[in-house]
């Protein structure tokens, strides 16, 4: 058989082997690769849990993982900060797409609620790595270089200099 991606006898495009195995769900245990987030973060049984719980959906924009959407399992800060006992309860846990999250932390610096230590780290995070999964870029040649202009738009809208603080 050739190398082909084409199937000779029948001219019909067959997926590499790699991309041809039914797609799971990642887990988040990424997370705990990231020690810049990782303190921050829930543990990987509990964004498990959360994620599984919200079907791996954003609450806020409804985008799906399964829609090929990098989603961020957060802490709901309206309902439980940082130093609570119950900050690592997966009640208080949400799912979201990685720009609400951006989003979300650039209003609370805004207001003054927290610096903006949480905020550079999901902007670069974001920029370096975009909005969707790896399976998706590798498919859509062009989305990472517009998803990072998704995220420099949101810096420019936020009245925030993108140069400062994605570099």
């Amino acid at each position: 058989m050739s190398n082909s991606p084409f199937n000779d006898a029948q001219s019909v495009y067959q997926l590499p082997e790699a991309l041809s195995k039914p797609y799971t769900i990642p887990q988040p245990e990424y997370i705990s690769e990231m020690p810049e987030i990782n303190m921050l973060a829930f543990s990987s049984d509990v964004a498990r849990q959360i994620g599984e719980r919200e079907n791996w959906t954003c609450e806020v924009t409804g985008k799906r993982f399964q829609d090929s959407f990098l989603l961020h399992i957060a802490h709901d800060h309206d309902a439980v900060q940082r130093g609570d006992p119950n900050y690592q309860n997966p009640e208080y846990g949400r799912c979201i797409t990685i720009d609400t999250h951006l989003q979300e932390h650039i209003d609370r610096f805004h207001a003054g609620l927290e610096d903006d230590t949480a905020m550079l780290r999901l902007a670069r995070l974001a920029y370096k790595n975009g909005l969707r999964t790896n399976r998706y870029y590798f498919f859509h040649k062009k989305a990472l270089e517009e998803d990072r202009e998704t995220i420099r738009k949101l810096l420019y809208s936020n009245d925030l200099n993108p140069f400062n603080i994605l570099f």
